[in-house]
């Protein structure tokens, strides 16, 4: 009977397999995918009973599964299984590092094809990136344990040197960074040379292994993580140049056979063409740039448009420019090495158009609100004397870029980011504004400065707005009516601002929001015009929060329907919109906040929220501040959405996921964690790890109000001598009175 992956990760369980010596070749496949077993539960008499008690074949896989397990999870602080593998790690890890520093290191689990006589093999290895003590020079860091040399023939002991030669050149490595790799395991029958008793029945032979383990170098090396299903063979020189190699019918049979592989890589230079399929994708690759760029980015048959037109967009900066929107922002990342680097940066000196063709780039990425691929784009311009040199060619492309890098750090609510922008747009203001096109431009500055930054980022929530931001306005009206009022995005997004503005001056103002948002959807066409549609259903979606404050629920579930492009009162699926924040943020909270049970059409998403939460579908991580929002307030919801379930389970750590992502957030977002802490501390009663964060989100309130980040007069009334218990208290009670609007 196979092992079950789900009850493989039960420590008991696993145990009485492990200890079984006739489950042998059911328990090596799972002790070669650490992950599959939560090793964590283990104890220290455990560990210590198990390995006694083990059989001798088994002992390497358990040591070394243990082991994998802690360096890919980069826990570095004191555990059984850590404490258990202190000298067991001295045979593996290099001897100038300690377990404790391996563990804080990039590490990569990686497949290797290893060929034998008339068949081919997977086989795992561990890939490092370490930082290595100046004082241990070259030759005294080796590439992999002593035990694992009987494993590697001549060959194959160069051909990995090489692939780590060629992955350091192409990453542009420090010489303070070494490469480490050991194989994870070896296939059954074999037993690592760990004891220096038995020799090991497996050889590999020949360089082909080249490939594979200089893509797991470059992921570590980057810090970028590997995508899973991936196979590739070659013989990697170190240039990067990848040479032929044999047995490379052997190995695609091998990948073709195998459900686990949904892209394999093979040397152009073998010259074969080797079948597709509806489930892998084989493709030939001649270096190992063009191999990492087919690896980390065509992860499913599907993926073969982005591959390709990052391909094209790799040849020339107009090539870039015409494709960089259909790319991914990993994508995007990939082209900005050194050399490509700087003949863009030319390339943008050479002429205004290109210079502003570039800037419309970014600014149509913040328009779909891909706020990753926008900051990819933006990469390129920092530090800012590239800023200046493209600034003399068109001060034009200088400001919106100056606006779109403002557009960014409003969205993570990072007033300091917001300041030096607004600072650096001021010097291109004047001489961008020669044309109309400029002073379209300089609108959009003015608006994300004086409507966004200075207003509800700051927690400043007052009827009137800034001067300046009123003018531009209404020159923004009068061009509107000179061109027959026409629709206008420019005059839309002013209009959305001033929207938003009266909605988070609360329920008194509705009629106010209501008239401006009618305005600001005239602007976008009425949701007639396919480029402003997404903009109409935006005033859609703060109309839908605006009501929810007024707790005018049945129009909103008029216009939540609206933001979902759905005929009133159908069952809305959310499954298409799962990586959509702003979509199930409307939902998450038109749904907590209503007061009875929702319309037997809404149970579905209510579900849906929940079994997304709990089977771990919702993204919790994020590269950047500024992708962080709206997921923080929908873990919030989901977590109040729980709670009225009765999953008290579910809601902590649904709460617990927003306090996190509040904590990565930059100043508007961060006090956004006293929501989720509130809610969770109401029961069971305040502990020292929620009252020391609570101490710390008020420390750091208090900090940013000081410096004028935030509005004081807005937060007094947590911060005015309330100690803890009273200011949770306070957020329990009337969330809306601190964070109104869309910030709850």
């Amino acid at each position: 009977m196979p092992v079950d992956p789900a009850n493989s990760a039960d420590w008991e369980y696993f145990k009485t397999l492990l200890l079984n010596s006739a489950t042998r070749s059911l328990v090596a496949p799972y002790l070669v995918r650490p992950k599959a077993i939560l090793w964590e539960q283990a104890s220290q008499l455990d560990l210590d009973t198990t390995w006694k008690k083990c059989s001798a074949e088994l002992r390497p896989f358990f040591a070394l599964s243990l082991l994998a397990d802690l360096l890919l999870k980069g826990e570095g602080q004191s555990s059984p299984v850590s404490n258990w593998l202190t000298e067991f790690a001295k045979t593996t890890l290099p001897p100038f590092i300690t377990l404790d520093s391996a563990t804080s290191m990039a590490w990569r689990f990686v497949p290797a094809l290893v060929t034998q006589p008339g068949s081919t093999l997977t086989m795992y290895f561990l890939v490092g990136a370490i930082n290595a003590p100046a004082a241990s020079s070259h030759s005294s860091r080796p590439l992999f344990p002593d035990w694992a040399i009987p494993f590697l023939d001549d060959d194959a002991q160069t051909a990995i040197n090489d692939a780590f030669t060629a992955a350091r050149l192409l990453h542009r490595t420090s010489s303070g960074t070494h490469l480490y790799t050991f194989p994870l395991t070896c296939p059954p029958g074999t037993v690592p040379h760990l004891q220096g008793r038995q020799s090991p029945q497996l050889k590999i032979t020949g360089r082909s292994l080249g490939l594979s383990l200089g893509l797991g170098a470059l992921s570590a090396l980057s810090a970028r993580t590997m995508p899973c299903h991936w196979a590739a063979t070659g013989d990697v020189q170190p240039d990067g140049t990848i040479n032929p190699i044999t047995s490379l019918d052997y190995k695609f049979n091998h990948v073709h056979s195998a459900t686990t592989f949904t892209l394999f890589l093979y040397p152009l230079a073998n010259g074969a063409a080797l079948q597709q399929s509806n489930q892998l994708v084989c493709w030939a690759v001649g270096n190992l740039e063009t191999a990492r760029l087919w690896m980390e980015h065509c992860t499913s048959p599907a993926a073969l448009k982005q591959i390709t037109r990052l391909q094209t967009a790799l040849q020339s900066p107009d090539d870039f420019i015409v494709n960089c929107l259909g790319l991914t922002a990993n994508a995007v990342r990939d082209y900005f090495i050194p050399e490509r680097k700087r003949k863009l940066l030319k390339w943008l000196q050479n002429s205004p158009p290109n210079a502003e063709q570039f800037a419309d780039c970014i600014e149509k990425s913040l328009r779909r609100e891909d706020y990753a691929h926008a900051e990819a784009l933006s990469s390129l311009l920092q530090p800012c004397r590239n800023l200046a040199l493209v600034g003399k060619t068109s001060p034009g492309a200088a400001l919106s870029y100056c606006s779109s890098q403002l557009a960014l750090a409003n969205h993570s609510g990072n007033h300091k980011e917001s300041d030096h922008w607004y600072q650096q747009g001021t010097a291109f203001a004047e001489a961008a504004q020669r044309n109309m096109e400029g002073k379209q431009i300089y609108a959009r500055f003015v608006n994300r400065r004086f409507g966004v930054a200075v207003r509800h980022n700051s927690y400043d929530f007052r009827v009137n707005m800034p001067q300046e931001f009123m003018e531009v306005l209404e020159r923004q009206q009068q061009i509107n009516k000179i061109n027959n009022y026409c629709s206008d995005y420019a005059l839309g997004s002013f209009l959305g601002t001033l929207a938003q503005n009266y909605a988070f001056c609360g329920p008194t103002q509705l009629n106010k929001t209501r008239k401006t948002i009618e305005a600001a959807m005239r602007a976008f066409g009425n949701g007639k015009e396919p480029g402003l549609k997404e903009h109409y259903l935006r005033q859609c979606n703060y109309l839908l929060f605006a009501l929810i404050d007024a707790k005018d629920f049945t129009e909103a579930e008029i216009q939540l329907y609206h933001v979902f492009g759905a005929d009133t009162g159908t069952t809305i699926d959310l499954e298409p919109v799962l990586k959509d924040g702003f979509k199930l943020f409307a939902m998450a909270r038109f749904l907590a906040d209503h007061p009875h049970p929702p319309p037997h059409h809404l149970i579905q998403p209510r579900q849906q929220l929940l079994n997304f939460m709990d089977g771990g579908r919702l993204p919790t991580e994020f590269g950047l501040p500024s992708q962080i929002h709206p997921w923080q307030l929908i873990y919030w919801n989901i977590g109040r959405l729980a709670m009225q379930e009765q999953q008290k389970n579910l809601a902590q750590q649904a709460w617990a996921t927003s306090m996190t992502l509040c904590q990565q957030g930059d100043h508007t977002i961060r006090p956004m964690g006293l929501l989720a802490l509130a809610a969770s501390t109401v029961d069971p009663p305040l502990n020292e790890k929620q009252r020391t964060s609570a101490k710390h989100i008020l420390q750091d309130l208090q900090r940013t109000v000081n410096s004028g980040g935030l509005n004081a007069a807005h937060f007094q009334d947590l911060l005015n001598g309330k100690n803890e218990e009273e200011a949770l208290k306070l957020v329990h009670n009337q969330p809306e009175k601190f964070f109104p609007f869309s910030y709850r």
